[in-house]
């Protein structure tokens, strides 16, 4: 399985240099592009989730959130992004007055409502008898993730200084099309960091309405311009692989057993690297940043871990994750690598990488091949196969 990986997830490299994203669309040889998600939160309806409508509705009191996910593979190692521009197609109103576009900072999902439906995930119990506050994990006004345990923005619908970071842009209309354009530095930084893409933020000052991803046709579409760029030497900090106590003895950990994860941190760069910081996520809390003192030499690493509690209810991933992310302090080659998240109760799995090719593909080590591998088939096949949910 290895191998046929390393043939389907990096043909886009010989790709032309222009990349048009849209749901469904071309991707390269082996798989369409389908990483898109897309939603309205309206103030009016703040339980209410409309991640699968085929309309996205902006206007005071609203906010559109767009997500173009995939980007680490579909543009590639050591390419730099020169261009790039967003275009949604309008259906209702007229003059879009677009008057900001933000960077969000925080995690949300599509989830599966629409429009003038009601579905019963939206009012079912949740287990404590209280009312869910919309299907689980989707995004609202009130939540970027609903449900059972429910995450609320800093501010609704995604308006608090921890939800969003405005940027500058140009838009213009041209026919039925609003093109936002100078796009480049921040799609940069979407596919440099996957761990920091989520997506963008759109309010509008006048009602129009634009088709979704989910539109039958004239689907939002973001277009890349990418050059080859040569590849940055220099120290190399890469979280290579995060291990766990759990599952290594006879019996699997009881509930409330503390389980310790240990995270491996090498220079595989070419130079010693700097000090740096350490921070954990676990599941939507983020911890302090602790700073390391310690210098590393090429292909030294060192260890940080810590120690959770299993709870077996932790069974759906979205809700489970633990992320372990660094922040060298100073120059680092590349920052792709510089976290890595797992699901708080998988069976660990070892899998053998090839350096010598995971260089050849631009990568800086075998593990960092790999991880890019499991991301793609994780986050994007296995979220829009008939085996997901």
């Amino acid at each position: 399985m290895y191998s046929a990986l390393l043939v389907f997830a990096f043909c886009q490299a010989t790709q032309p240099q222009r990349l048009v994203l849209v749901r469904g669309g071309q991707g390269d040889s082996d798989f369409r592009y389908w990483a898109v998600e897309d939603t309205t939160l309206d103030s009016q309806f703040p339980d209410e989730n409309f991640g699968r409508d085929g309309l996205l509705s902006g206007g005071p009191g609203k906010t559109i959130l767009i997500r173009f996910g995939d980007l680490e593979r579909v543009i590639g190692r050591h390419r730099k992004v020169t261009s790039a521009r967003l275009i949604l197609h309008l259906e209702l109103g007229d003059n879009p007055q677009l008057r900001s576009i933000e960077r969000v900072l925080a995690s949300w999902s599509e989830g599966p409502g629409r429009h003038g439906r009601t579905r019963r995930m939206d009012k079912k119990p949740s287990k404590d008898g209280k009312k869910t506050t919309g299907p689980l994990w989707s995004a609202t006004w009130k939540h970027r993730h609903a449900g059972d345990g429910a995450i609320g923005w800093s501010g609704s619908g995604a308006r608090g200084g921890n939800d969003a970071l405005p940027f500058a842009a140009t838009a213009s209309v041209t026919g039925n099309d609003l093109i936002i354009d100078g796009l480049q530095e921040e799609v940069q930084k979407m596919a440099d960091r996957w761990f920091d893409n989520f997506g963008l933020a759109l309010r509008f000052a006048n009602d129009v309405d634009f088709d979704s991803s989910d539109a039958q046709g004239n689907r939002p579409r973001l277009e890349v311009q990418v050059e080859t760029a040569d590849p940055v030497k220099g120290p190399d900090l890469c979280v290579t692989t995060i291990e766990t106590s759990a599952g290594t003895k006879s019996e699997w950990p009881r509930e409330g057993e503390q389980v310790t994860y240990t995270g491996h941190i090498k220079n595989v760069g070419d130079v010693a690297a700097p000090t740096f910081g350490v921070q954990w996520t676990i599941g939507e809390r983020t911890s302090a940043m602790e700073q390391r003192t310690e210098v590393l030499s090429p292909g030294k690493e060192t260890f940080v871990s810590v120690a959770l509690p299993y709870h077996a209810r932790l069974q759906d991933h979205r809700i489970s994750p633990l992320m372990l992310r660094i922040e060298p302090n100073g120059a680092d080659a590349t920052s792709s690598n510089n976290a890595l998240s797992i699901d708080r109760n998988a069976i660990p799995v070892a899998i053998q990488g090839d350096e010598a090719q995971a260089r050849q593909l631009g990568f800086s080590c075998a593990e960092d091949l790999v991880q890019s591998q499991l991301r793609f088939v994780n986050e994007t096949l296995f979220s829009q196969s008939r085996f997901s949910f």
